[in-house]
């Protein structure tokens, strides 16, 4: 009887438990934010090389999951292209994400609705992390790109060539790295 009811116990404790998946992009789902909305809290989206530059108003958006995206084999081959069109990268009161690998060039800050529904939040063209506190490594900040509000984690990054470069009510931590002209 003891051991009917652990295993009783165990099936109800574990059957609803399911573990992360792993998505591909583009195998899996063509663009990095479909990977995102098909997603669940805890799965990691590894991207393929390519240039990726999908999105309405940013590339990556985690829409609020705990969420690692990460590239197969670095930034040198895998970019976030805004065509100076969209940001880059938009964590907006999301702590549990970790993005790694990347890219990100060209990107502008663009107005999005705030919470009122009112078009705002103009700065953070390569990263807005508003008030949130993600995970950024070894990834390159290209041409154009800033960073405005927050508390990212940035590991083993790159600047090159950026015009404006803005910190604004953020307290960004830097490990490992570059700033370049």
């Amino acid at each position: 009887m003891r051991h009917a009811c652990t295993s009783i116990l165990y099936t109800i404790v574990f059957a609803g438990a399911s573990e992360a998946a792993t998505i591909t992009v583009p195998d899996d789902f063509a663009t990095i934010q479909a990977a995102i909305n098909a997603a669940d809290d805890f799965d990691e989206i590894l991207v393929e090389p390519g240039t990726y530059s999908n999105g309405d108003i940013a590339i990556i958006d985690p829409l609020g999951k705990s969420l690692a995206i990460r590239s197969t084999l670095g930034p040198e081959v895998t970019i976030l292209d805004g065509l100076n069109e969209r940001r880059g990268i938009i964590c907006y009161n999301y702590d549990n994400v970790t993005i790694e690998g990347f890219t990100i060039q060209n990107c502008i800050p663009v107005d999005w609705p705030g919470w009122d529904g009112e078009l705002g939040q103009s700065d953070g063209a390569g990263l807005n992390s508003g008030s949130a506190s993600p995970t950024i490594i070894n990834c390159t900040f290209e041409s154009d790109t800033q960073h405005r509000n927050g508390s990212p984690v940035f590991q083993n990054c790159t600047w090159k060539s950026v015009r404006h470069e803005s910190v604004h009510n953020a307290t960004p931590s830097f490990t490992n790295c570059n700033f370049e002209d």
